[in-house]
């Protein structure tokens, strides 16, 4: 990560933790919580508890956030030996992972300086405040630490108010390497502020222990697995509406098929319809063979007979026979209910095996509407 990103980062730390918003949460998030049982305040505020170490008189206390007395107490004229003594019984069943460490400078080593910067450096305060050092304190940039306060206000004329809090570092590098030797690692270096600290880190980059939050961790891992599931709901919520769709896309399918197969029973029944009628329309509108047969048979004298007889679909019948006296057949046929027009084709001609006159002749059918009522048949001859 770059420099300018680093610092545009802080900057925006600094610019919420300095917002009213910030401090509305906060104060909304302490009351709350006093309204639950010290074991659920453990659990909700997560596994990080800082214990302050502050210089009080000739001593180091060791305050830890649930306790009214300070956890340990010794001094610097104290042999090592009992020093370790102290802090190691204080550190007995703390977790390394969750006890964090803050150092309150005394306050005769910090130096305050209220200082005014334009109002454009307000993403760069820190950078920019690096450059008043050397003005506002008697010491260059590499011999201290320093930090800019958090709540930065305007005044008049668009500039920007704030503190600057320094701290020499031949003071404060032989009190870290101290701690670190009596085994405290400390993860932040403070001011005081009233009764409590002001906020700010003053230990060097360089310094500051890396932790493993286990809280944040699991509240990372349980928030991954809510994104899963709500992920894995989705897509089965999405899932589940596929196959109700391709489930009714399957029934119109099917309701199309069976649409298309009536339809092709209507037509094939119009069809059937259309050609029964128009059979019993041609029937009704023909004279049936039989009746043409019948005819014949009571027209034609017993000494005539006929070999064959064929009706077109013009309605023409043609008869070819034989008989005795072809030509008493024209005057038989005349008065035919189902033929009209009876005449000859052809001429009359005398049959070598049987000695009768072979004969063709053609009428014309009648329509069952135009038939004629039925005559008496002609006297019956003798047979052939």
């Amino acid at each position: 990560m770059s420099a300018n990103t680093q610092a545009w980062r802080a900057s925006i730390v600094r610019r919420w933790h300095a917002s009213h918003g910030a401090r509305l949460c906060r104060w909304w998030l302490d009351e709350l919580a006093q309204m639950l049982p010290l074991f659920l305040r453990r659990w909700f505020s997560g596994d990080i508890e800082w214990h302050v170490i502050a210089s009080v008189g000739d001593q180091w206390q060791w305050c830890s956030p649930h306790a009214t007395t300070p956890v340990a107490c010794w001094s610097d004229t104290e042999a090592e030996a009992q020093q370790r003594d102290v802090i190691g019984k204080a550190l007995e069943g703390l977790s390394p992972d969750s006890a964090c460490f803050v150092l309150l400078v005394p306050d005769a080593w910090v130096l305050r300086r209220r200082v005014t910067f334009p109002l454009a450096a307000r993403n760069t305060l820190r950078q920019v405040a690096s450059y008043e050092i050397d003005r506002q304190t008697p010491f260059c940039v590499a011999d201290v630490v320093y930090e800019i306060e958090v709540p930065a206000f305007a005044v008049n004329h668009g500039q920007l108010s704030t503190e600057l809090i320094v701290v020499p570092r031949s003071l404060l590098d032989p009190l870290l390497a101290r701690f670190r030797e009596l085994g405290i690692v400390l993860d932040a270096v403070d001011v005081r502020e009233g009764d409590g600290r002001k906020g700010l880190n003053l230990l060097p980059a360089v310094d500051v222990p890396r932790r493993t939050n286990r809280r944040a961790r699991l509240n990372l891992i349980l928030l991954a697995s809510a994104v899963l599931l709500c992920t894995f709901s989705m897509l089965q919520w999405v899932h589940n509406r596929e196959l109700a769709l391709r489930v009714m896309q399957d029934e119109v399918a099917r309701m199309q098929l069976e649409a298309k197969a009536v339809s092709v029973l209507r037509q094939k029944l119009q069809d059937h319809a259309g050609a029964t009628g128009f059979l019993a329309e041609r029937k009704k509108s023909r004279v049936s063979t039989l009746s043409i047969l019948q005819e014949l048979s009571m027209r034609l004298p017993q000494n005539a007979w006929l070999e064959r007889l064929n009706i077109d679909p013009a309605g023409q019948v043609g008869m070819q026979g034989q008989g005795t006296q072809a030509a008493l057949l024209l005057e038989a046929l005349k008065g035919a209910a189902w033929l009209a027009e009876p005449a000859f084709q052809g001429s009359i001609q005398k049959d070598a095996v049987t000695s009768k006159e072979r004969f063709y002749m053609v009428a014309q059918l009648r329509k069952p509407n135009d038939a004629k009522p039925k005559a008496a048949p002609a006297a019956a001859g003798s047979a052939p």
